[in-house]
């Protein structure tokens, strides 16, 4: 019999403090334990350990990201509180809620990362009917809620409706089953698409005891690209240099908070013990050059301050003032490029000194204009969390630019001039499976 991976659940749940609480964990809770009941329990033996489960609480966008990176879900399940717009409320740092507006959204969960694994997202949230609505084409299925959602009634019509799925039933019978369980009471509940506007039979999906639903009237998708090899072999344990300066003389940058982020988003990932991070910090170009030659990286970071010429600006010297042209970068980068494989320039305007890299060192990132502290450090704690869990380079840098508002970063060389696949380049690989 063929081998098929698990469906994956992904269950998040957010109720910030300052918004209207509502019994959302502990219901969220009940329900989660009864749908484990379920699945642990499924008649026949063919669909045993076919629903795999993942719950994550309190939950801000970030968090989000990280999750669906992370779980690669088949069926998105949200439990919130939204706003008549489509917004979504999730947990923040500070006592407002964290407002995620449809587009915001929309975006992330359209994202090629993500929509190639989801098939349904359920959105238990008042007001999130014309959210759903939205959802398809670009993901397949999506359930939201009208404004009446009575608690009880909401709970017991997700653990029916799962029920179903765990039973084999289509979306459609699953949903429908769940609605009949609810006598007497008005629809609160809708599928998207509508059965007229479902050309492909999507509501016709099934997950157990496989993912079965119509395959589109399309040519077979294009085989994924051939993971890159390196231009020299890469150590079992890959050492990153983060170097930063931001001289007196210029505004203040935070990379004493981007380093301590990166440090942490690692420390929660998958290969986190494959890396090893030496900070430099306050360094001048000979610092940098030192410590280039002391501990050999394969991965090279520089935060700085960055000009429209491609120069960067380092602390000054006794006899220099800090500006490094990207002709003098360009030598010495040449000259240790046996070790190096990867270079990312966190510095505004850095994409005119990172195009030129690649070839001479396979892979470069830049900034195509000015970038802010609070994009800077979330780019790269984000990208570094996805090279943590085995990432190619690609897919962490499109992982990293989900949380920004503009998609500042550039990676090099670009799809139409990387005839090797360097782009496609996985710095530590999770090991095989048993």
């Amino acid at each position: 019999m063929q081998e098929h991976p698990p469906i994956v659940i992904l269950f998040v749940a957010a109720n910030p403090t300052s918004s209207i609480r509502k019994r959302a964990f502990k219901d969220f809770s009940d329900f989660v334990e009864e749908f484990k009941s379920i699945a642990e329990n499924i008649r026949s033996p063919n669909y045993k350990d076919r629903l795999r489960l993942v719950v994550s609480e309190a939950v801000g966008y970030s968090d989000l990201i990280s999750a669906l990176y992370q779980h690669e879900p088949h069926i998105l399940h949200i439990s919130t509180q939204s706003g008549n717009d489509g917004s979504l409320m999730l947990e923040s740092r500070s006592d407002n809620p964290q407002i995620i507006d449809k587009e915001q959204l929309l975006k992330l969960l359209t994202a090629k990362e993500f929509k190639k694994n989801l098939h349904l997202v359920f959105i238990n949230a008042g007001d999130s009917q014309g959210l759903a609505h939205s959802i398809p084409p670009g993901i397949c299925l999506a359930i939201g809620m009208d404004t009446t959602i009575p608690t009880g009634n909401a709970r017991d019509a997700m653990r029916v409706f799962y029920q179903g799925l765990a039973y084999g039933k289509t979306v459609e019978d699953a949903f429908e089953v769940a609605g009949n369980s609810l006598l007497g009471e008005p629809p609160f509940m809708y599928l998207y698409p509508p059965r007229d506007k479902d050309p492909k039979g999507n509501r016709n999906l099934a997950f157990v005891p496989h993912l079965i639903w119509p395959p589109p009237p399309s040519l077979p998708p294009p085989s994924p690209p051939e993971p890159a090899s390196p231009s020299r072999p890469l150590p079992q344990t890959i050492t990153v240099l983060l170097v930063s300066a931001s001289p007196d003389t210029q505004v203040r940058i935070r990379v004493d908070r981007e380093f301590n982020r990166i440090i942490a988003a690692m420390r929660s990932s998958a290969l986190r013990d494959r890396f090893n991070f030496i900070q430099l910090q306050a360094a001048r170009f000979k610092d940098l050059r030192s410590a280039l030659l002391q501990h050999k990286p394969q991965v090279l970071h520089i935060s700085s301050h960055g000009e429209p010429d491609g120069s960067l600006k380092f602390e000054a010297g006794e006899d220099d003032d800090g500006i490094v042209h990207k002709p003098k970068l360009h030598r010495l980068l040449k000259a240790l490029r046996k070790e190096l494989c990867l270079i990312i320039f966190n510095a505004c305007y850095s994409e005119e000194v990172t195009r030129d890299i690649p070839p001479m060192i396979d892979l470069a990132i830049g900034m195509s204009d000015a970038i802010s502290d609070v994009d800077a450090v979330r780019f790269s704690s984000a990208f570094y969390e996805a090279l943590g869990y085995g990432r190619t380079v690609e897919n962490a840098i499109e992982f990293a630019m989900l949380d920004l508002d503009e998609e500042v970063p550039r990676l090099f060389p670009v799809e139409d001039k990387d005839p090797n696949n360097k782009r496609q380049l996985v710095l530590v690989a999770p090991p095989p499976p048993p």
